[in-house]
């Protein structure tokens, strides 16, 4: 009869006929669950490299479940794991890569703007995401909605701070998002345009008025309606602190998921 002996971080067990012997020891002796684990694999190691001690060979004796009582309490790392990583950065990747399409497409640098004031409702609401797009001056056609700098901008210094709120104006703006109602052309063939706020009842001169080619910037080609109210506050607070209260509890999942997972019985 064979018998072998081995040893557990340098406790010497006694020797032992099978495994339900070496994990009983194990235990008189106090030792933790992951050491048990260790004793089994060992046992089960024994089996695999010398005879069984009924005389089988160790193909034999696996098959008939010399090692079945194997307990592993150190989990298995799945290949999954590192899915579950990735699933934090690919929006994040998602969002640059779109972006950057839409910079490519749209051939704005900056291609976002959010729309304040009311002289666009009920078209654009105020607190709207705007999508620009640098649509050639030429194939502009009255209806369009653009963005465009203004004759009182070139005459004298205009706004750079935005309203205090989204729905409400400033004296002199930088920038204009109106809808063009008339192109005309100029003694020298340029195309000068005319522009209206839909809520307005008439363009305002030296706003609307005397738009060439140098003061367009691009057209509204689409819009997300009041999406900019979530850049203010409290609407901004309040969304990081529910991106903050889900990282906390999804750091407490993964913790409680890996400490169930370590977690093992020992059979009798």
């Amino acid at each position: 009869m064979l018998r072998r002996s081995f040893t557990i971080w340098g406790s010497p067990f006694e020797k032992h006929e099978n495994l339900a012997e070496c994990v009983e020891d194990a235990k008189r002796s106090g030792y933790s669950a992951r050491r048990l684990a260790i004793c089994t694999s060992s046992h089960c190691n024994l089996v695999k490299e010398t005879q069984n001690l009924d005389g089988l060979s160790p193909k034999e004796s696996l098959q008939r479940g010399e090692c079945s009582q194997s307990v592993n309490t150190e989990p298995k790392k799945s290949p999954l794991r590192y899915l579950r990583v990735l699933t934090y950065f690919i929006p994040i990747f998602a969002i640059i890569a779109g972006y950057g399409v839409i910079v490519l497409v749209t051939q704005e640098s900056s291609p976002f703007t959010i729309v304040t004031g009311t002289s666009m409702q009920p078209t654009i609401l105020p607190g709207s995401i705007a999508l620009i797009a640098k649509v050639p001056f030429n194939q502009l056609k009255v209806g369009d909605v653009i963005v465009h700098t203004t004759q009182d901008a070139k005459l004298a210094p205009c706004d750079q701070s935005p309203a205090s709120t989204l729905t409400g104006e400033v004296a002199n703006p930088c920038f204009v998002i109106h809808r063009i109602v008339s192109i005309q052309t100029n003694a020298s063939g340029d195309k000068i345009i005319t522009t209206k706020g839909d809520d307005n009842t008439i363009s305002i001169g030296g706003i609307d008025t005397g738009i060439d080619q140098s003061m367009y910037l691009g057209k509204v080609i689409l819009q997300f309606p009041l999406l900019g109210y979530l850049t203010e506050q409290p609407y901004n607070e309040i969304i990081a602190l529910f991106i903050f209260i889900a990282l906390i509890a999804e750091l407490l999942f993964e913790r409680n998921q890996m400490s169930t997972t370590k977690t093992t019985s020992i059979p009798q």
